[in-house]
């Protein structure tokens, strides 16, 4: 039964050894960034975030709205995932069937850059320090791995 228990347990360190070496060989990079460190209370935030085709050929770019391209994680300075706004609440990731589904492709060292607006879909009423960071799955990849951005931290004042 031990021996069990440790068998499960390199199997599913192995596992995830092997999603974090994908995902650090994933062909997109994901940076953002923000106009301002601090923001007042009640001012939109906009990130800009940078998707680049990192590897040596052209790859697919899937493009199904601002909100469904990225998966948005927002956390309070205690660590806890910030609740949605009304709108945030509309939109369940992966979003299916938004009506817009473009394929583009990105050259090898090619960028796109979109707007994505954080007090649109996530409630930045209390004041504090925010931890940001977005995700992106591969399109087009069977292996489900998602490529991370940065982290950025932003200061909500009065």
């Amino acid at each position: 039964m031990k021996a069990t228990a440790i068998f499960s347990s390199i199997i599913l360190l192995l596992a995830l050894n092997a999603q974090e070496s994908l995902a650090s060989e994933a062909p997109l990079s994901i940076h953002i960034a923000a106009s301002s460190e601090k923001i007042r209370s009640g001012a939109r935030l906009t990130l800009i975030v940078t998707a680049t085709n990192t590897s040596d050929h052209e790859i697919p770019f899937e493009e199904a709205g601002m909100f469904c391209d990225y998966k948005l994680d927002v956390r309070d300075d205690t660590g806890n995932s910030v609740p949605n706004t009304p709108l945030g609440q509309q939109f369940k990731w992966p979003c299916e069937g938004t009506g817009m589904d473009i394929i583009s492709f990105l050259k090898s060292g090619e960028s796109r850059e979109e707007r994505l607006s954080v007090t649109d879909i996530r409630d930045l009423s209390r004041l504090g320090v925010y931890a940001i960071q977005v995700s992106r799955q591969i399109p087009f990849d069977s292996t489900g791995v998602f490529v991370k951005s940065n982290k950025i931290t932003i200061t909500l004042i009065p």
